[in-house]
């Protein structure tokens, strides 16, 4: 079983493990990845390479791990999402967003979002039966607050934080990291933040770039939703493209696929994998185009290593320059 994760996320760990004495060869011969290709969004991790991850973490910091690597996301390894999130109006639309749009950039956490009478209450599950359930609960609740914090002029400020976790003997370390004094044994993870810090503004926001890249998100939700089997690859492609290009052998291996299936696949389709990079690379291209996204920007999104070469592409599918069309 495989499944998309932030790489962000997993560098974290990795850099927390660095830094506990591990080597980088030692690491990668342990988790037999190359700890190289970390260096994009979003990366294909087979599950038991993920809960390595997280159990060596464990080993070396014991049930502070989930905190510990949650301080280490970066809102902007989230690409598209990332970009979008930045440009909403407050705090309460930026977790409404969240709670809309989280399967496009994970699989493995639900999360909801609901104004009660004490504020806006975020509440998160995990989908799956894994091990070390209470650490990855706590590095999801405190990643959303990490992450809009950076957009702000001073750290958000929870109001009340539920952890699923019996009570540690030494409760500090929580209470720090979430600025406010844990309950725990909760029936679920949930954060509250009060009506007035809810309506704090985004210092990123900008409401063209909102929603430019609504449009764009909620074609990718759409494509979730009424995927056929073609469009699970083309997905795949989508989620894999930024600063390098997907091949053949990454998005059978997301896909849980051999690397004849999935050729006899797009065989069937009538189809190629160049050809279907090239038009998940096209669609991408007009749609950044349309939000005046700067070239070189626009050609690190779609893989290109040069932005010439993204040029040259360009201009064969429509007959224009980027430059051009954007003008147009």
């Amino acid at each position: 079983m495989q499944f998309r994760v932030l790489a962000s996320v997993y560098r974290g760990l990795v850099d927390i493990l660095l830094e506990s004495g591990w080597t980088r060869a030692k690491l990668s011969t342990e988790l037999g990845v190359d700890l190289q290709s970390l260096e994009t969004p979003q990366e294909a991790f087979a599950i038991d390479t993920v809960t390595q991850l997280w159990s060596l973490g464990y080993q070396q910091h014991g049930s502070t791990i989930g905190i510990r690597a949650a301080q280490r996301v970066k809102l902007i390894d989230l690409q598209d999402l990332g970009v979008f999130l930045g440009a909403s109006q407050n705090i309460t639309e930026w977790m409404e967003q969240v709670d809309h749009y989280s399967t496009l950039f994970s699989n493995v956490g639900t999360f909801k979002s609901q104004l009660t009478d004490v504020g806006l209450e975020i509440t998160i599950h995990y989908n799956l039966a894994v091990p070390l359930l209470h650490e990855r609960l706590e590095f999801i609740a405190l990643m959303h607050p990490v992450w809009v914090s950076q957009y702000l002029a001073s750290p958000l400020q929870l109001s009340r934080v539920e952890l699923t976790r019996p009570k540690p003997d030494n409760t500090e370390e929580w209470d720090t990291a979430f600025g406010v004094q844990v309950r725990w044994n909760a029936k679920a993870t949930k954060y509250v933040i009060s009506y007035k810090e809810a309506g704090r503004l985004i210092l990123t926001r900008n409401e063209q770039m909102r929603r430019g890249f609504e449009n764009i998100l909620e074609s990718r939700l759409k494509q979730n939703d009424n995927a056929s089997p073609l469009d699970a690859v083309r997905n795949e492609i989508t989620n894999q493209l930024g600063g390098s290009a997907p091949n053949l052998d990454s998005v059978a291996a997301a896909l849980n696929m051999s690397n004849r299936s999935l050729q006899r696949r797009l065989q069937s389709a009538n189809t190629s994998f160049s050809t279907l990079l090239a038009a998940v690379r096209h669609d991408l291209a007009k749609q950044y185009l349309s939000i005046d996204m700067p070239l070189n920007e626009v050609a690190f999104r779609l893989g290109y290593t040069e932005t010439s070469n993204f040029n040259r592409a360009f201009t064969s599918w429509e007959g224009v320059s980027p430059s051009a069309y954007k003008a147009s």
